[in-house]
Protein backbone atom coordinates (compact mmCIF):
# COMPACT_ATOMS: atom_id res chain seq x y z
CA UNK A 1 0.00 0.00 0.00
CA UNK A 2 2.75 2.21 0.69
CA UNK A 3 4.95 1.41 -2.23
CA UNK A 4 1.43 2.02 -4.56
CA UNK A 5 0.46 5.48 -3.05
CA UNK A 6 3.73 6.87 -3.58
CA UNK A 7 4.71 5.70 -7.28
CA UNK A 8 0.70 6.67 -7.93
CA UNK A 9 1.64 9.97 -6.23
CA UNK A 10 4.81 9.97 -8.45
CA UNK A 11 3.45 9.58 -12.35
CA UNK A 12 0.42 11.82 -11.57
CA UNK A 13 1.16 14.50 -9.63
CA UNK A 14 -1.64 13.85 -7.59
CA UNK A 15 -1.85 13.87 -3.82
CA UNK A 16 -5.04 12.35 -3.51
CA UNK A 17 -3.66 8.96 -4.09
CA UNK A 18 -1.86 9.41 -0.47
CA UNK A 19 -5.24 9.36 0.73
CA UNK A 20 -4.66 5.35 0.51
CA UNK A 21 -2.29 4.82 2.97
CA UNK A 22 -3.63 7.85 5.31
CA UNK A 23 -6.69 6.39 5.53
CA UNK A 24 -5.56 2.98 6.89
CA UNK A 25 -3.22 4.63 8.90
CA UNK A 26 -5.42 6.89 10.91
CA UNK A 27 -8.03 4.04 11.03
CA UNK A 28 -5.88 1.63 13.02
CA UNK A 29 -4.48 4.64 14.75
CA UNK A 30 -7.86 5.88 16.19
CA UNK A 31 -8.53 2.41 17.59
CA UNK A 32 -5.19 2.48 19.43
CA UNK A 33 -4.36 2.37 23.34
CA UNK A 34 -1.95 3.96 25.40
CA UNK A 35 0.34 2.05 27.34
CA UNK A 36 2.95 4.17 29.90
CA UNK A 37 2.83 7.00 27.39
CA UNK A 38 3.11 4.96 23.96
CA UNK A 39 1.02 4.73 21.17
CA UNK A 40 -0.27 0.74 20.04
CA UNK A 41 -2.39 0.89 17.61
CA UNK A 42 -4.01 -2.78 17.06
CA UNK A 43 -2.67 -5.04 14.02
CA UNK A 44 -5.36 -7.86 14.15
CA UNK A 45 -9.26 -7.83 13.63
CA UNK A 46 -11.08 -11.18 14.42
CA UNK A 47 -14.37 -12.03 15.82
CA UNK A 48 -13.95 -10.38 18.85
CA UNK A 49 -12.57 -7.69 17.29
CA UNK A 50 -9.46 -5.27 17.40
CA UNK A 51 -6.68 -7.22 18.56
CA UNK A 52 -2.51 -7.47 18.77
CA UNK A 53 -1.77 -3.97 19.69
CA UNK A 54 1.69 -2.76 19.68
CA UNK A 55 4.18 -0.35 18.33
CA UNK A 56 3.45 0.68 14.83
CA UNK A 57 5.76 -0.43 12.45
CA UNK A 58 7.41 3.40 11.22
CA UNK A 59 8.19 3.26 7.82
CA UNK A 60 4.37 3.51 6.20
CA UNK A 61 4.24 6.86 8.14
CA UNK A 62 7.73 8.18 7.82
CA UNK A 63 7.28 7.15 4.10
CA UNK A 64 3.76 9.04 3.75
CA UNK A 65 5.29 12.48 5.73
CA UNK A 66 8.76 11.77 3.25
CA UNK A 67 6.33 12.36 -0.09
CA UNK A 68 3.81 14.61 1.28
CA UNK A 69 6.27 17.00 3.24
CA UNK A 70 2.36 17.96 5.15
CA UNK A 71 2.53 19.11 8.80
CA UNK A 72 -0.44 16.21 9.45
CA UNK A 73 1.58 13.52 8.11
CA UNK A 74 4.12 14.91 10.36
CA UNK A 75 1.75 15.43 13.97
CA UNK A 76 1.16 11.41 13.44
CA UNK A 77 5.08 10.81 13.53
CA UNK A 78 5.33 12.61 16.56
CA UNK A 79 2.16 10.84 17.84
CA UNK A 80 4.15 7.67 17.39
CA UNK A 81 7.10 8.90 18.68
CA UNK A 82 5.22 9.40 22.35
CA UNK A 83 6.42 7.87 24.97
CA UNK A 84 9.64 6.02 22.91
CA UNK A 85 11.39 8.67 22.53
CA UNK A 86 14.93 6.85 23.17
CA UNK A 87 13.91 4.23 19.84
CA UNK A 88 13.57 7.15 17.84
CA UNK A 89 17.09 8.58 18.28
CA UNK A 90 18.28 4.97 18.38
CA UNK A 91 20.93 4.20 15.49
CA UNK A 92 21.82 0.00 15.03
CA UNK A 93 23.74 -1.39 12.69
CA UNK A 94 21.31 -3.85 10.19
CA UNK A 95 20.62 -4.85 7.21
CA UNK A 96 18.40 -3.84 4.06
CA UNK A 97 15.20 -5.41 4.85
CA UNK A 98 15.37 -4.27 8.80
CA UNK A 99 14.32 -0.97 7.84
CA UNK A 100 14.38 1.67 10.74
CA UNK A 101 13.97 5.77 9.61
CA UNK A 102 13.04 7.21 13.22
CA UNK A 103 16.61 8.64 13.87
CA UNK A 104 16.72 10.00 10.16
CA UNK A 105 13.40 12.03 10.87
CA UNK A 106 14.99 13.12 14.15
CA UNK A 107 18.07 14.66 12.71
CA UNK A 108 15.63 16.54 10.43
CA UNK A 109 14.11 18.03 12.89
CA UNK A 110 17.40 19.00 15.27
CA UNK A 111 16.96 16.26 17.88
CA UNK A 112 19.57 13.77 16.45
CA UNK A 113 22.53 15.68 15.48
CA UNK A 114 25.05 13.01 15.43
CA UNK A 115 22.80 10.91 13.10
CA UNK A 116 25.26 11.57 9.89
CA UNK A 117 28.20 9.60 11.61
CA UNK A 118 26.23 7.30 13.61
CA UNK A 119 24.59 5.77 10.32
CA UNK A 120 28.14 5.85 8.17
CA UNK A 121 29.54 4.08 11.50
CA UNK A 122 26.50 1.21 11.17
CA UNK A 123 26.08 0.97 7.97
CA UNK A 124 29.99 0.39 7.42
CA UNK A 125 29.94 -2.29 10.49
CA UNK A 126 27.17 -4.35 8.74
CA UNK A 127 29.16 -4.10 5.16
CA UNK A 128 32.29 -5.53 7.02
CA UNK A 129 30.04 -8.47 9.20
CA UNK A 130 28.84 -8.98 5.53
CA UNK A 131 32.02 -9.28 3.70
CA UNK A 132 33.76 -11.14 6.58
CA UNK A 133 30.33 -13.56 6.20
CA UNK A 134 31.31 -14.15 2.35
CA UNK A 135 34.77 -14.61 3.57
CA UNK A 136 34.38 -17.31 5.77
CA UNK A 137 31.11 -18.88 3.81
CA UNK A 138 31.49 -22.53 3.60
CA UNK A 139 27.78 -23.61 3.24
CA UNK A 140 26.60 -26.38 1.22
CA UNK A 141 25.86 -24.61 -2.00
CA UNK A 142 23.32 -27.20 -3.20
CA UNK A 143 21.39 -27.37 0.29
CA UNK A 144 21.15 -23.35 0.51
CA UNK A 145 17.74 -21.09 0.37
CA UNK A 146 17.20 -17.99 -1.86
CA UNK A 147 17.86 -16.19 1.12
CA UNK A 148 21.39 -17.02 1.76
CA UNK A 149 22.92 -14.48 -1.30
CA UNK A 150 20.84 -11.95 -0.37
CA UNK A 151 21.53 -12.63 3.70
CA UNK A 152 25.11 -11.52 2.57
CA UNK A 153 24.88 -8.70 0.20
CA UNK A 154 27.07 -5.65 1.43
CA UNK A 155 25.49 -2.88 -0.38
CA UNK A 156 23.62 -0.80 1.95
CA UNK A 157 21.84 2.34 0.59
CA UNK A 158 20.76 3.05 3.64
CA UNK A 159 23.11 5.85 5.08
CA UNK A 160 23.51 7.17 0.93
CA UNK A 161 19.62 7.79 0.73
CA UNK A 162 19.32 9.38 3.93
CA UNK A 163 22.38 11.78 3.49
CA UNK A 164 22.65 13.07 0.54
CA UNK A 165 19.18 12.61 -1.40
CA UNK A 166 16.83 13.26 1.96
CA UNK A 167 14.82 10.16 1.10
CA UNK A 168 14.06 7.16 3.49
CA UNK A 169 15.58 4.22 2.79
CA UNK A 170 13.33 2.21 -0.04
CA UNK A 171 11.15 -0.30 1.30
CA UNK A 172 12.33 -3.44 0.15
CA UNK A 173 9.66 -5.14 -1.39
CA UNK A 174 9.23 -3.24 -4.42
CA UNK A 175 9.76 0.27 -3.75
CA UNK A 176 11.50 3.24 -5.52
CA UNK A 177 14.07 5.58 -4.20
CA UNK A 178 11.88 8.88 -3.20
CA UNK A 179 14.85 11.33 -2.99
CA UNK A 180 14.37 14.73 -2.45
CA UNK A 181 17.60 15.44 -4.71
CA UNK A 182 19.87 13.57 -7.10
CA UNK A 183 23.27 14.27 -7.71
CA UNK A 184 25.31 14.17 -10.77
CA UNK A 185 29.09 14.39 -12.10
CA UNK A 186 29.04 16.68 -15.46
CA UNK A 187 32.56 15.97 -15.99
CA UNK A 188 32.16 12.64 -16.16
CA UNK A 189 28.46 12.42 -17.32
CA UNK A 190 27.20 9.88 -14.88
CA UNK A 191 24.88 9.92 -11.86
CA UNK A 192 26.26 9.89 -8.35
CA UNK A 193 28.58 12.19 -6.28
CA UNK A 194 31.43 13.87 -8.17
CA UNK A 195 35.19 12.64 -7.04
CA UNK A 196 35.99 14.45 -3.76
CA UNK A 197 31.90 15.83 -3.40
CA UNK A 198 30.17 15.37 -0.50
CA UNK A 199 26.27 16.01 0.20
CA UNK A 200 24.31 16.32 3.19
CA UNK A 201 20.53 17.15 3.20
CA UNK A 202 20.01 19.31 6.33
CA UNK A 203 16.18 20.06 6.61
CA UNK A 204 13.02 19.19 4.05
CA UNK A 205 9.33 21.05 4.00
CA UNK A 206 6.65 21.28 1.63
CA UNK A 207 8.29 24.46 -0.14
CA UNK A 208 12.25 23.95 0.38
CA UNK A 209 14.95 21.80 0.77
CA UNK A 210 18.16 22.88 2.85
CA UNK A 211 21.84 20.95 1.39
CA UNK A 212 25.39 21.61 2.61
CA UNK A 213 27.61 20.73 -0.46
CA UNK A 214 31.82 20.36 0.35
CA UNK A 215 34.71 19.76 -1.66
CA UNK A 216 36.94 17.37 0.36
CA UNK A 217 40.04 18.17 -2.55
CA UNK A 218 42.85 20.23 -1.90
CA UNK A 219 43.50 21.47 -5.28
CA UNK A 220 41.05 20.55 -7.77
CA UNK A 221 37.87 22.85 -8.61
CA UNK A 222 34.35 20.41 -9.09
CA UNK A 223 31.68 20.39 -10.65
CA UNK A 224 28.02 18.73 -9.26
CA UNK A 225 24.51 18.81 -10.60
CA UNK A 226 21.49 18.90 -8.20
CA UNK A 227 18.41 17.31 -9.59
CA UNK A 228 15.16 17.74 -8.31
CA UNK A 229 14.05 14.62 -7.43
CA UNK A 230 15.26 10.81 -7.99
CA UNK A 231 13.70 11.30 -11.31
CA UNK A 232 13.14 15.30 -12.00
CA UNK A 233 9.67 15.19 -10.30
CA UNK A 234 10.10 18.77 -8.25
CA UNK A 235 11.15 22.15 -9.90
CA UNK A 236 13.81 24.01 -8.58
CA UNK A 237 12.69 27.78 -8.02
CA UNK A 238 15.41 29.81 -6.75
CA UNK A 239 18.26 28.48 -4.40
CA UNK A 240 20.37 30.38 -1.64
CA UNK A 241 23.67 30.81 -0.41
CA UNK A 242 22.70 30.51 3.54
CA UNK A 243 25.93 32.09 4.48
CA UNK A 244 26.18 35.11 2.34
CA UNK A 245 22.19 35.97 1.61
CA UNK A 246 23.22 35.40 -2.22
CA UNK A 247 19.65 34.75 -4.37
CA UNK A 248 19.85 32.98 -7.85
CA UNK A 249 16.41 32.07 -10.07
CA UNK A 250 16.47 28.76 -11.25
CA UNK A 251 13.22 27.58 -12.32
CA UNK A 252 14.36 24.47 -13.54
CA UNK A 253 14.58 20.34 -12.95
CA UNK A 254 18.28 20.76 -11.64
CA UNK A 255 20.43 23.34 -11.29
CA UNK A 256 24.96 23.41 -11.14
CA UNK A 257 27.32 24.24 -8.66
CA UNK A 258 30.84 25.18 -9.32
CA UNK A 259 33.37 24.46 -5.93
CA UNK A 260 36.32 25.66 -5.21
CA UNK A 261 39.06 23.43 -3.84
CA UNK A 262 38.47 22.94 -0.05
CA UNK A 263 35.36 24.28 0.09
CA UNK A 264 31.80 24.30 1.84
CA UNK A 265 28.50 25.70 0.47
CA UNK A 266 24.98 25.88 2.72
CA UNK A 267 22.21 26.10 0.58
CA UNK A 268 18.38 26.85 1.20
CA UNK A 269 16.80 25.47 -2.30
CA UNK A 270 13.10 26.15 -3.21
CA UNK A 271 10.99 23.82 -4.23
CA UNK A 272 7.46 22.54 -6.59
CA UNK A 273 7.14 19.34 -5.66
CA UNK A 274 6.03 16.35 -8.07
CA UNK A 275 5.05 18.89 -10.50
CA UNK A 276 7.04 17.62 -13.95
CA UNK A 277 6.59 14.20 -15.73
CA UNK A 278 9.09 11.78 -13.76
CA UNK A 279 12.23 10.41 -16.26
CA UNK A 280 14.62 8.54 -16.17
CA UNK A 281 16.46 11.32 -18.40
CA UNK A 282 19.49 13.09 -17.39
CA UNK A 283 20.16 16.26 -17.10
CA UNK A 284 22.71 16.53 -20.45
CA UNK A 285 19.91 14.01 -22.18
CA UNK A 286 17.47 16.05 -24.73
CA UNK A 287 14.17 14.76 -25.53
CA UNK A 288 15.63 11.27 -25.81
CA UNK A 289 17.15 8.48 -23.29
CA UNK A 290 20.03 6.75 -25.45
CA UNK A 291 20.47 3.15 -24.88
CA UNK A 292 22.62 0.15 -25.82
Amino acid sequence: MTVASECAYLITGDASYLHLLRSQLDLVLDQAIEQEGEILPPHKYTDDGWCDYRPMIPQPPIHLWAVSQADHDWNRLEKLRKGNQNEWQQVTSRGPRSLDDRAWTQFLAGACPNYPQQILEANYRQVCDRVDMIRNDEADLTQIDEHHWQQRNPVLTEALEHLTTGAPQTIYWGGMTQGQVRHFDPQQQRPGLPEDVAALVTKLDAESIDLTLVNLSAHAVREVIISAGSFRQHQFTQVKDIETGNLTSVNDSHFQVHLLPGTEINLHIGIDRFCNQPSYAFPWHDQTIPFR
